[in-house]
């Protein structure tokens, strides 16, 4: 029997729903504990459920020198995931994951310079797209108008790191999927987040008692909301196509918008909210051939 929708399209899907709640869940406790702190704990906590996976999937480990690559895709995912918070403390939710959602663009450039995947006139006209809603979205107009300089709103810095990160991490992370297989490749990744974040903490003279104290029940539901995305993502990479699955990952804005608008009562400029559609249109063009 076919089924309803494509695994790339399901699994895409289940990654972008779950992101998307996980965004609006992260961003009300960085507010009140801090970026590093929550990004800490999740990254940290996260091997254990993954690791509550390996009875079943302990015949698809794969053990090879391409783990230690996974090193490099963790330390860019980890400064990422910093930045995407420090962006929630400072600027707006929606914002931020919308600007944020801009690594599908770098992935895809990416695979058109490396991988020599073939470039059409509707994907240039959609990263075009894209980058004009990137700059109304950034812009404060206004405030450019008054003093005569380029203003850009609070959040904006981390949100375009974050973006250039995940880019650069997605793009290495659909290659070494499938070397590993998907198991291998989260496992890999949630070992390296570990040794990476406690190093961060050392360099960044971060207390570890201050961080392990006081640890909010719901970090757990959003770790394994993290751990269910990250799967669904990996499982797509390998067994649909990753340019479908990373497209409609990327479209996390869609749920965390709503979220945010229903839950925060953010206030969105009309210029921002035409350029949250464009970047999300742009994004999604991308998924066309």
């Amino acid at each position: 029997m076919k089924p309803i929708l494509a695994p790339s399209v399901f699994y895409g899907l289940l990654a972008m729903i779950s992101w998307g709640t996980n965004n609006f869940l992260v961003a009300s406790l960085t507010r009140r504990f801090g970026a590093f702190k929550i990004a800490f704990l999740i990254q940290i906590f996260a091997i254990f459920p993954t690791l509550l996976l390996l009875p079943i999937f302990k015949e698809q480990l794969v053990f090879n020198y391409n783990l230690i690559f996974l090193s490099l895709i963790a330390l860019t995912g980890s400064l990422a995931y910093i930045s995407l918070l420090k962006g929630f403390q400072e600027g707006t939710v929606s914002l931020v994951v919308s600007l944020s959602a801009a690594w599908a663009i770098i992935t895809a450039i990416l695979s058109f310079i490396f991988l020599k995947e073939p470039v059409s006139a509707l994907k240039l006209l959609g990263m075009a797209v894209a980058f004009t809603g990137i700059v109304l979205v950034s812009a404060n107009f206004k405030e450019i108008r008054k003093e005569k300089r380029v203003k850009i709103y609070a959040g904006v810095k981390w949100a375009s790191f974050a973006a250039l990160a995940w880019g650069i991490e997605m793009f290495l992370l659909a290659l070494f999927s499938r070397k590993l297989g998907w198991y291998s490749a989260n496992l890999g990744l949630r070992f390296w987040n570990v040794i990476i974040f406690f190093l961060l903490a050392i360099l960044l003279k971060q207390k570890f008692p201050v961080l392990l104290k006081k640890i909010p029940k719901l970090i757990w539901v959003i770790i394994l909301i993290d751990v269910l995305a990250l799967t669904a993502y990996n499982i797509g990479l390998v067994k649909g196509e990753p340019a479908v699955v990373s497209v409609i990952g990327s479209a996390v804005p869609l749920v965390t918008v709503i979220l945010a608008a229903i839950f925060l009562k953010e206030r969105i400029l009309p210029l921002q909210k035409i350029g949250i559609s464009l970047i999300l249109a742009g994004v999604a063009s991308l998924s066309l051939v």
